[in-house]
């Protein structure tokens, strides 16, 4: 073996041996760039929540302000647009202030708080007060149609617990407490309602029926209201009429009624027909 040359033997294994750092060293860059882009990405999901919990939130504040806006105008007896129809249609929690029945479940809930009435949360009418009122956020949710049928003291001794009747979509009725995404999941949260929050709700309530005490804004608010419901088939639009008025214009029939401005002029004499009417709720 003597004179033996080793130098291609060395060669060869110095060169495999870098091929294999470099490809070691290729798979730990490239395992490094894809932690880089998971890390980015979780902050883009991250960020991407964020904005939109963010965007939820403007647009709730605008609901928010022009229901107010849209509520004060029922109250004033004003004609209200199809796009605040809208909004208040995502809302129906707002849609007993419209409802003349729920003086009578405001006068009942009053009965309850006062220390000095005999009147129980439990009774009939009391708990039929109570879906008159909030029947809209206890039906938020799926798991059926529902309805309170019994109101309990919480652990906290500061809240109350809602027991509630629901029938499925399968038919059948069962009993159930009251969950905080009003759904029918085993693992959902019980809610507990504060009374504290109960009393504002209430009081807030008789604040707005307060507003809709003239009969032009009953007329308004019970218009409203069966629309609202789908009471009505009628829908409504503002036009520009001749000369300058203002019509109201029945998108499903075409029918125009006058509402505000001067009524339209005939041209070269009257025609003989009698002036358009207010459409009446």
């Amino acid at each position: 073996m003597a004179g033996l040359d080793t130098r291609g033997l060395a060669d060869g294994f110095l060169s495999g041996f870098q091929v294999m750092n470099q490809y070691q060293r290729g798979q730990k860059a490239d395992e490094r760039a894809d932690q880089q882009m998971g890390m980015q990405q979780e902050r883009m999901d991250m960020q991407r929540e964020q904005f939109s919990a963010q965007q939820e939130d403007v647009t709730r504040q605008r609901d928010m302000e022009n229901i107010q806006f849209t509520l004060g105008k029922i109250g004033s007896g004003m004609e209200v647009g199809e796009d605040e129809l809208e909004t208040l249609r995502k809302y129906p929690k707002f849609w007993s202030a419209l409802d003349p029945e729920t003086d009578n479940s405001i006068n009942q809930a009053m009965s309850i708080i006062d220390p000095d009435t005999s009147v129980d949360a439990n009774d009939p009418e009391s708990l039929e007060a109570l879906n008159q009122m909030f029947g809209a956020e206890v039906n938020r949710g799926e798991g059926g149609q529902k309805r309170v049928v019994g109101m309990y003291p919480a652990p906290d001794g500061q809240s109350v617990a809602l027991e509630l009747e629901v029938v499925g979509e399968d038919g059948n009725t069962y009993r159930a407490p009251m969950t905080e995404g009003r759904g029918t999941a085993d693992d959902d949260l019980v809610k507990y309602v504060p009374v504290e929050k109960l009393v504002e709700q209430v009081q807030g309530m008789r604040m707005l029926r307060n507003t809709m005490r003239t009969p032009e804004a009953q007329q308004r608010a019970t218009q409203v209201l069966g629309l609202l419901r789908g009471d009505s088939n009628e829908r409504w639009e503002q036009v520009e009429g001749p000369g300058g008025s203002i019509l109201q214009r029945n998108t499903r029939t075409g029918e125009t009624k006058q509402v505000i401005g001067r009524a339209p002029q005939a041209r070269g004499g009257s025609s003989g027909r009698p002036p358009s009417r207010i459409q009446e709720a």
